[in-house]
């Protein structure tokens, strides 16, 4: 269930690289869900109260954990080797990789509760969209692109804010828009993945 759920995730991510926000987290869970296996879907369902996923995406967001901020993102310096940057992400308790492998041994976990599976799985929704945004997977001395002052529609932001929620704003479209266009991967494509 593990690698369907985090394939069928990672599907939906990499199909939707526009902007994040509450409105692409959204997007995301929605394509992803689309192509679960039913016995994926029973489990995902089960440990969800019977919510959907799109309904749960951003709650990472809104629910704010100091504990788990760092949770969110990955930022490195650039020019590292593949050892060093692969070290560099595996050994730390405190990014999106670390943090999508802390909610998938979770998830297997047979001595949590639901309620504890729950909140794993929406972490795992949450961040799995989170590390397929380019500014959550970024470069550290520009802090995710937060310190990178831009101009859009003539208002000043920044470029991860723009990536959040800017883009996807500006275009105009639904959500059911967004899934529409977004969600374009053959079943070759998605088996591959």
């Amino acid at each position: 269930m593990r690698k369907t759920l985090f394939s069928v995730l990672a599907v939906g991510g990499a199909l939707c690289l526009i902007s994040w926000g509450f409105k692409g987290h959204r997007a995301v869970a929605t394509i992803a869900q689309k192509h679960m296996t039913s016995n994926t879907a029973y489990v995902v369902s089960a440990y969800l109260g019977g919510s959907r996923m799109a309904e749960v995406s951003t709650w990472a967001d809104e629910n704010r954990n100091p504990k788990t901020a760092v949770w969110h993102y990955l930022n490195l310096p650039p020019g590292l080797s593949h050892e060093v940057f692969f070290s560099a992400v595996t050994q730390s308790d405190g990014n999106v990789y670390s943090a999508i492998v802390k909610t998938e041994a979770q998830l297997k976990d047979k001595s949590l509760s639901a309620e504890q599976k729950n909140e794993a799985l929406k972490y795992l929704i949450h961040l799995v969209s989170d590390a397929h945004q380019p500014m959550h997977v970024s470069r550290k001395e520009d802090k995710g692109g937060n310190t990178i002052q831009v101009r859009f529609d003539n208002k000043g932001t920044n470029l991860h804010a723009l990536w959040d929620s800017g883009l996807i704003g500006h275009g105009g479209l639904s959500e059911a828009d967004i899934v529409k266009t977004c969600d374009t991967a053959t079943p070759e494509q998605i088996k591959a993945w």
